[in-house]
């Protein structure tokens, strides 16, 4: 007796499946399962990278402003200063 290749398969698993506390069938479930956790968990994970991404941008922003102000509230005061020297003479 041959079998064919189908039948060879359904021997396999049915073999398996009495063997194992689960089906093949819940196998994959739990396998297509895992694999949608892992896909969310990228997801996530590129979510909060973006975010930490952003706010390190608005850091830079707010320290290269804080400079920023602070350099030209100096030149301003030196500006002052040198006109009311030259003004004074």
């Amino acid at each position: 007796m041959t079998l064919s290749k189908e039948e060879l398969k359904e021997t396999i698993e049915q073999v398996l499946d009495e063997r194992s506390k689960i089906d093949s069938k819940t196998h994959l479930d739990h396998h297509y399962f895992v694999a949608k956790l892992m896909k969310e968990e990228a997801s996530q994970e590129d979510f909060w990278g973006k975010i930490k991404q952003q706010v390190l941008g608005w850091g830079m922003i707010t320290v290269i402003g804080f400079f920023g102000y602070h350099l030209l509230d100096s030149l301003k005061e030196i500006l002052i200063h040198v006109l009311n020297k030259t003004i004074t003479r």
